[in-house]
């Protein structure tokens, strides 16, 4: 017979069904919360986005995952205004990333392991509440960070993702978790449009020599991990 409680949460055949190619709308360099402001930083973790934004004026190369070819993590990834793809199955979502070819696995109905190894995705598990896919990623890497101004993550970062299709657009609400980095957790929000429908289809994207950061203006790399 198995477990009533995780056939409950297993997707229906055919909706909820979030497969298909989406864009994101609005993609944008930083992630800020939904309620308007900065993120509840702690003091240490607010100096180093400041301070990195500073060297950036100053035209001082700082670290940046994309720069050495690790791709984009979690949450950074969601504002990648590329094609992204989802490929919907019952035990595992897969979602392809035109952006550095990233992808992600979220596997359904299972619990988050015990011990991870931390990566610039993390691990993902998932279940369905509804219309509703949640969506933990756990594991994640101080090496990543939450968007492309280098808003920080720790080691003990965590994504929560609410994801539900309306219409031909897909809401991801997210809430990030970090008791080192932040105050408090943290809720911000992407959307995405269904473009599948168009033809539209991820295209090839070659990041493969394993490049370092671009030099400075005076001609000097600077890569800091911090």
């Amino acid at each position: 017979m198995g477990d009533a409680r995780l056939r409950d949460t297993r997707a229906p055949a055919a909706d909820p069904n979030i497969s298909g190619v989406w864009q994101v709308r609005g993609a944008g360099l930083r992630i800020v919360p939904t309620a308007g402001g900065d993120p509840p930083w702690k003091p240490w973790a607010e100096k180093v986005f400041r301070d990195r934004a500073e060297d950036e004026k100053k035209g001082v190369t700082r670290w940046d995952p994309t720069g050495a070819c690790y791709g984009s993590g979690v949450p950074r990834i969601f504002t990648a205004g590329y094609l992204t793809e989802i490929i919907q199955t019952e035990d595992a979502i897969v979602w392809i990333y035109e952006s550095q070819h990233v992808w992600r696995i979220i596997h359904m109905n299972t619990k988050m392991p015990a011990r991870l190894e931390n990566h610039i995705r993390g691990y993902s598990v998932g279940h369905w509440e509804g219309d509703t896919l949640v969506v933990e990623t756990a594991g994640l890497s101080r090496k990543g960070q939450i968007d492309e101004r280098g808003t920080m993550m720790t080691d003990n970062t965590r994504v929560i993702e609410r994801i539900r299709k309306v219409g031909n657009q897909l809401e991801n609400n997210f809430t990030i978790i970090d008791p080192t980095a932040y105050d408090k957790p943290w809720e911000a929000r992407r959307q995405f449009n269904y473009v599948g429908g168009q033809g539209q289809r991820v295209a090839e994207y070659v990041c493969e020599e394993n490049n370092r950061n671009v030099p400075g203006p005076d001609g000097k790399f600077i890569t800091v991990i911090k």
